[in-house]
């Protein structure tokens, strides 16, 4: 069975880019204590680093369960 695109290219690709997000992420939220001044827009930045690091961890679940999902498709289609 030949992997999906996504997950291949996810494979390929996932040290380095997983590494330059999360850490990209980490320093947004620490450099925001310094750069911003009011604290609504501290807790509004880190809710919205928050909800951005939730859904890639979300896609990368499902693109890493993508082979599972299609071998399963086919399975219930040959019936």
């Amino acid at each position: 069975m030949q992997l999906p695109f996504p997950t291949l290219l996810l494979l390929a690709t996932r040290p380095r880019y997983f590494a330059l997000f999360f850490f990209g992420a980490a320093f947004v939220v620490v450099g925001k204590e310094f750069a911003l001044t009011r604290l609504r827009d501290r807790w509004m930045t880190t809710a919205v680093v928050f909800a951005a690091i939730l859904v890639a961890a979300g896609l990368v679940e499902f693109i890493l369960q993508l082979p599972l999902l299609i071998t399963v498709n086919k399975l219930v289609d040959a019936k």
